[in-house]
């Protein structure tokens, strides 16, 4: 998002408070996890706010067009988090705020705002058009970063970043890693996933909806899938160049794999049983946890050839 855009709606508009908004369809969101705007259709003026809305109240938040019966192919405005508040309204909404009793808490989305409504403060929606998707916890985290490697999404945030940057007048900097670009030895399948510079990936591997990041090394007839590799800062930078980060035949699907870990051979981290939760952690801090049925391989593990999840 470009701030400065919202800040410019914030000050046409004259709004007390200026939330940012993803106009979202109703069926690819979970809605009653979200906090949900109720902006008019002619004008970005915020006329309720519902955090976390029940499924019964969804129908009375969502904007559906004229012919449209199914509420999933409505649209709802997602709080983003983002705020601009003017000075007035910090002081008289924030600043009275004397003291907050322990184990309690005050949330913009779930106590400010509303308030400000019931209080006739003007707050005006500022729709972000580009990417955008919560990350609360491990498992939104995961799911935002697999996201990108869907064609469509990567071309819409190309095209976006591209209109949104001035190359005549606005520094582009990036890292430079002095790594070699990714290789490929023999004949591997790669769909719909992102490779970083110095990866290795040998003969017989499937990489299918997966992030690698830079400097895993493949070993033969390896297949993951939906997986996200945090990568080395630098090649052979902690097994040397004859060991790969994930031993030949092993098999990954639906997992998080931290820096500097080392997968045996014919290792099988699926998490077939469906476990939900489960923490495997030595003294060293070396291990895996699952969180909502996600595996994490943590920072510095080794997992010895064989070994099943």
């Amino acid at each position: 998002m470009d701030y400065q855009d919202m800040l410019k709606t914030h000050n046409e508009t004259g709004a007390d408070i200026t939330i940012g908004v993803s106009k979202q369809r109703l069926g690819d969101v979970d809605a009653t996890n979200l906090g949900i705007c109720s902006v008019y259709t002619d004008d970005t003026q915020v006329y309720g706010f519902r955090e976390k809305p029940k499924p019964d109240e969804l129908r009375e938040l969502a904007q559906c067009e004229k012919n449209v019966s199914d509420l999933n192919d409505c649209h709802v405005h997602v709080n983003m988090g983002v705020y601009i508040f003017s000075s007035r309204a910090m002081k008289e909404l924030v600043g009275v705020i004397e003291h907050i009793d322990e184990g309690t808490s005050v949330d913009f989305g779930r106590d400010i705002i509303p308030m400000a409504i019931g209080s006739n403060y003007q707050i005006h929606a500022h729709e972000h058009g580009g990417f955008w998707q919560p990350v609360r916890n491990l498992r939104e985290w995961y799911e935002s970063n697999l996201s990108i490697c869907s064609p469509d999404l990567f071309r819409k945030m190309y095209a976006g970043a591209s209109a949104l940057i001035d190359v005549s007048k606005d520094q582009v900097f990036t890292v430079p890693r002095t790594l070699p670009p990714a290789r490929f030895t023999g004949v591997s399948d790669c769909e719909s996933s992102l490779i970083s510079d110095g990866v290795v990936v040998a003969n017989g591997c499937r990489i299918k909806d997966s992030v690698v990041g830079p400097c895993v090394v493949f070993g033969e007839d390896v297949s993951v899938e939906r997986v996200i590799f945090n990568g080395h800062p630098e090649m052979a930078h902690i097994h040397g160049n004859d060991v790969p980060d994930v031993g030949r035949g092993s098999v990954l699907l639906g997992c998080v794999v931290q820096s500097d870990v080392l997968i045996g051979a014919g290792c099988v981290l699926t998490n077939k049983k469906g476990v939900k939760k489960a923490e495997v952690v030595d003294e060293n801090g070396h291990g895996y946890v699952i969180e909502n049925g996600l595996i994490t391989i943590l920072e510095g593990t080794v997992l010895e050839a064989g070994t099943v999840i």
